[in-house]
């Protein structure tokens, strides 16, 4: 990057603080590992995660129809000869947001963060979002389908660090009949009395002991790769490998 250029503008969308931590610390680092210069640069110089403005770290999905509305802005309704999946119209509006900022103002890339909740149809909808025929986003569109749950993407970076979290893993397997690490994409989205447990939440609270620190080292800690290899099926993978497609080339 120039020397005085601004750093890239990169906005999200997502429900949560803790959706934001994650899908921008894990392209963090996938660009650090990308992108050979970065490590000789502070990354808050050549980047800025936001919301629609600087001011905010990121735009909440709950706020997106009221902001349409206050906006004025006009929304089509089908994807060209399809209709909608789940979804697709949230994720159109939430681009338009964006898009109908000043030019100066606009993102270089939007990351649209969302839980499937046990509907993968909402991936299909934000893709249907992102290639809208109808629509010519000025700016990268990165999809971050976490499916079931956040704690899906997290779990596939757990690796048992003592003999304690070792035995809390086994039970969890003889408990699940599968490994929940290697296979987070068969844990569900619920986590009611009926159905706790496969709850992605449960799992990853029983491995962990709700210690957030020891969440944290999961996706901070674990490969790059690691997290490619057991995420193929939860989402993780695809988002990894459109930060890949879609964001390191604006840093080359």
């Amino acid at each position: 990057m120039p020397a005085g250029s601004e750093p890239l503008r990169l906005g999200v969308v997502c429900e949560a603080l803790a959706d934001y931590e994650l899908a921008t610390h894990l392209a963090d680092r996938l660009l650090e590992a990308r992108v050979p210069w970065l490590c000789d640069v502070q990354l808050a110089d050549v980047r800025r995660w936001q919301g629609l403005t600087a001011a905010e770290p990121f735009l909440r999905w709950s706020e997106v129809p009221k902001l349409i509305r206050e906006r004025g802005l006009r929304v089509a309704g089908k994807f060209g000869a399809e209709s909608g999946a789940m979804d697709a119209a949230s994720g159109r509006r939430a681009l338009l947001l964006f898009a109908a900022l000043p030019a100066p103002e606009q993102p270089h890339a939007v990351l649209l963060i969302r839980d499937t909740d046990g509907h993968p149809e909402r991936c299909t909808g934000l893709q249907q979002a992102r290639s809208d025929p109808s629509r010519h986003w000025p700016f990268q569109v990165v999809i971050g389908a976490e499916h079931c749950k956040r704690e899906s993407w997290i779990l596939a970076g757990f690796e048992p660090g003592s003999a304690e979290e070792q035995r809390w893993l086994a039970e969890q397997r003889e408990h699940l009949g599968f490994h929940p690490c290697e296979r987070p994409e068969q844990l569900w989205a619920s986590d009611d009395d009926a159905s706790s447990k496969r709850s992605a939440k449960k799992v990853l609270a029983a491995l962990t002991r709700d210690d957030r620190s020891r969440e944290l080292s999961c996706y901070r800690d674990a490969s790059l790769e690691l997290l490619l290899q057991r995420g193929q099926h939860c989402g993780l993978a695809n988002y990894l490998r459109y930060v890949e497609k879609r964001l390191v080339p604006l840093l080359r």
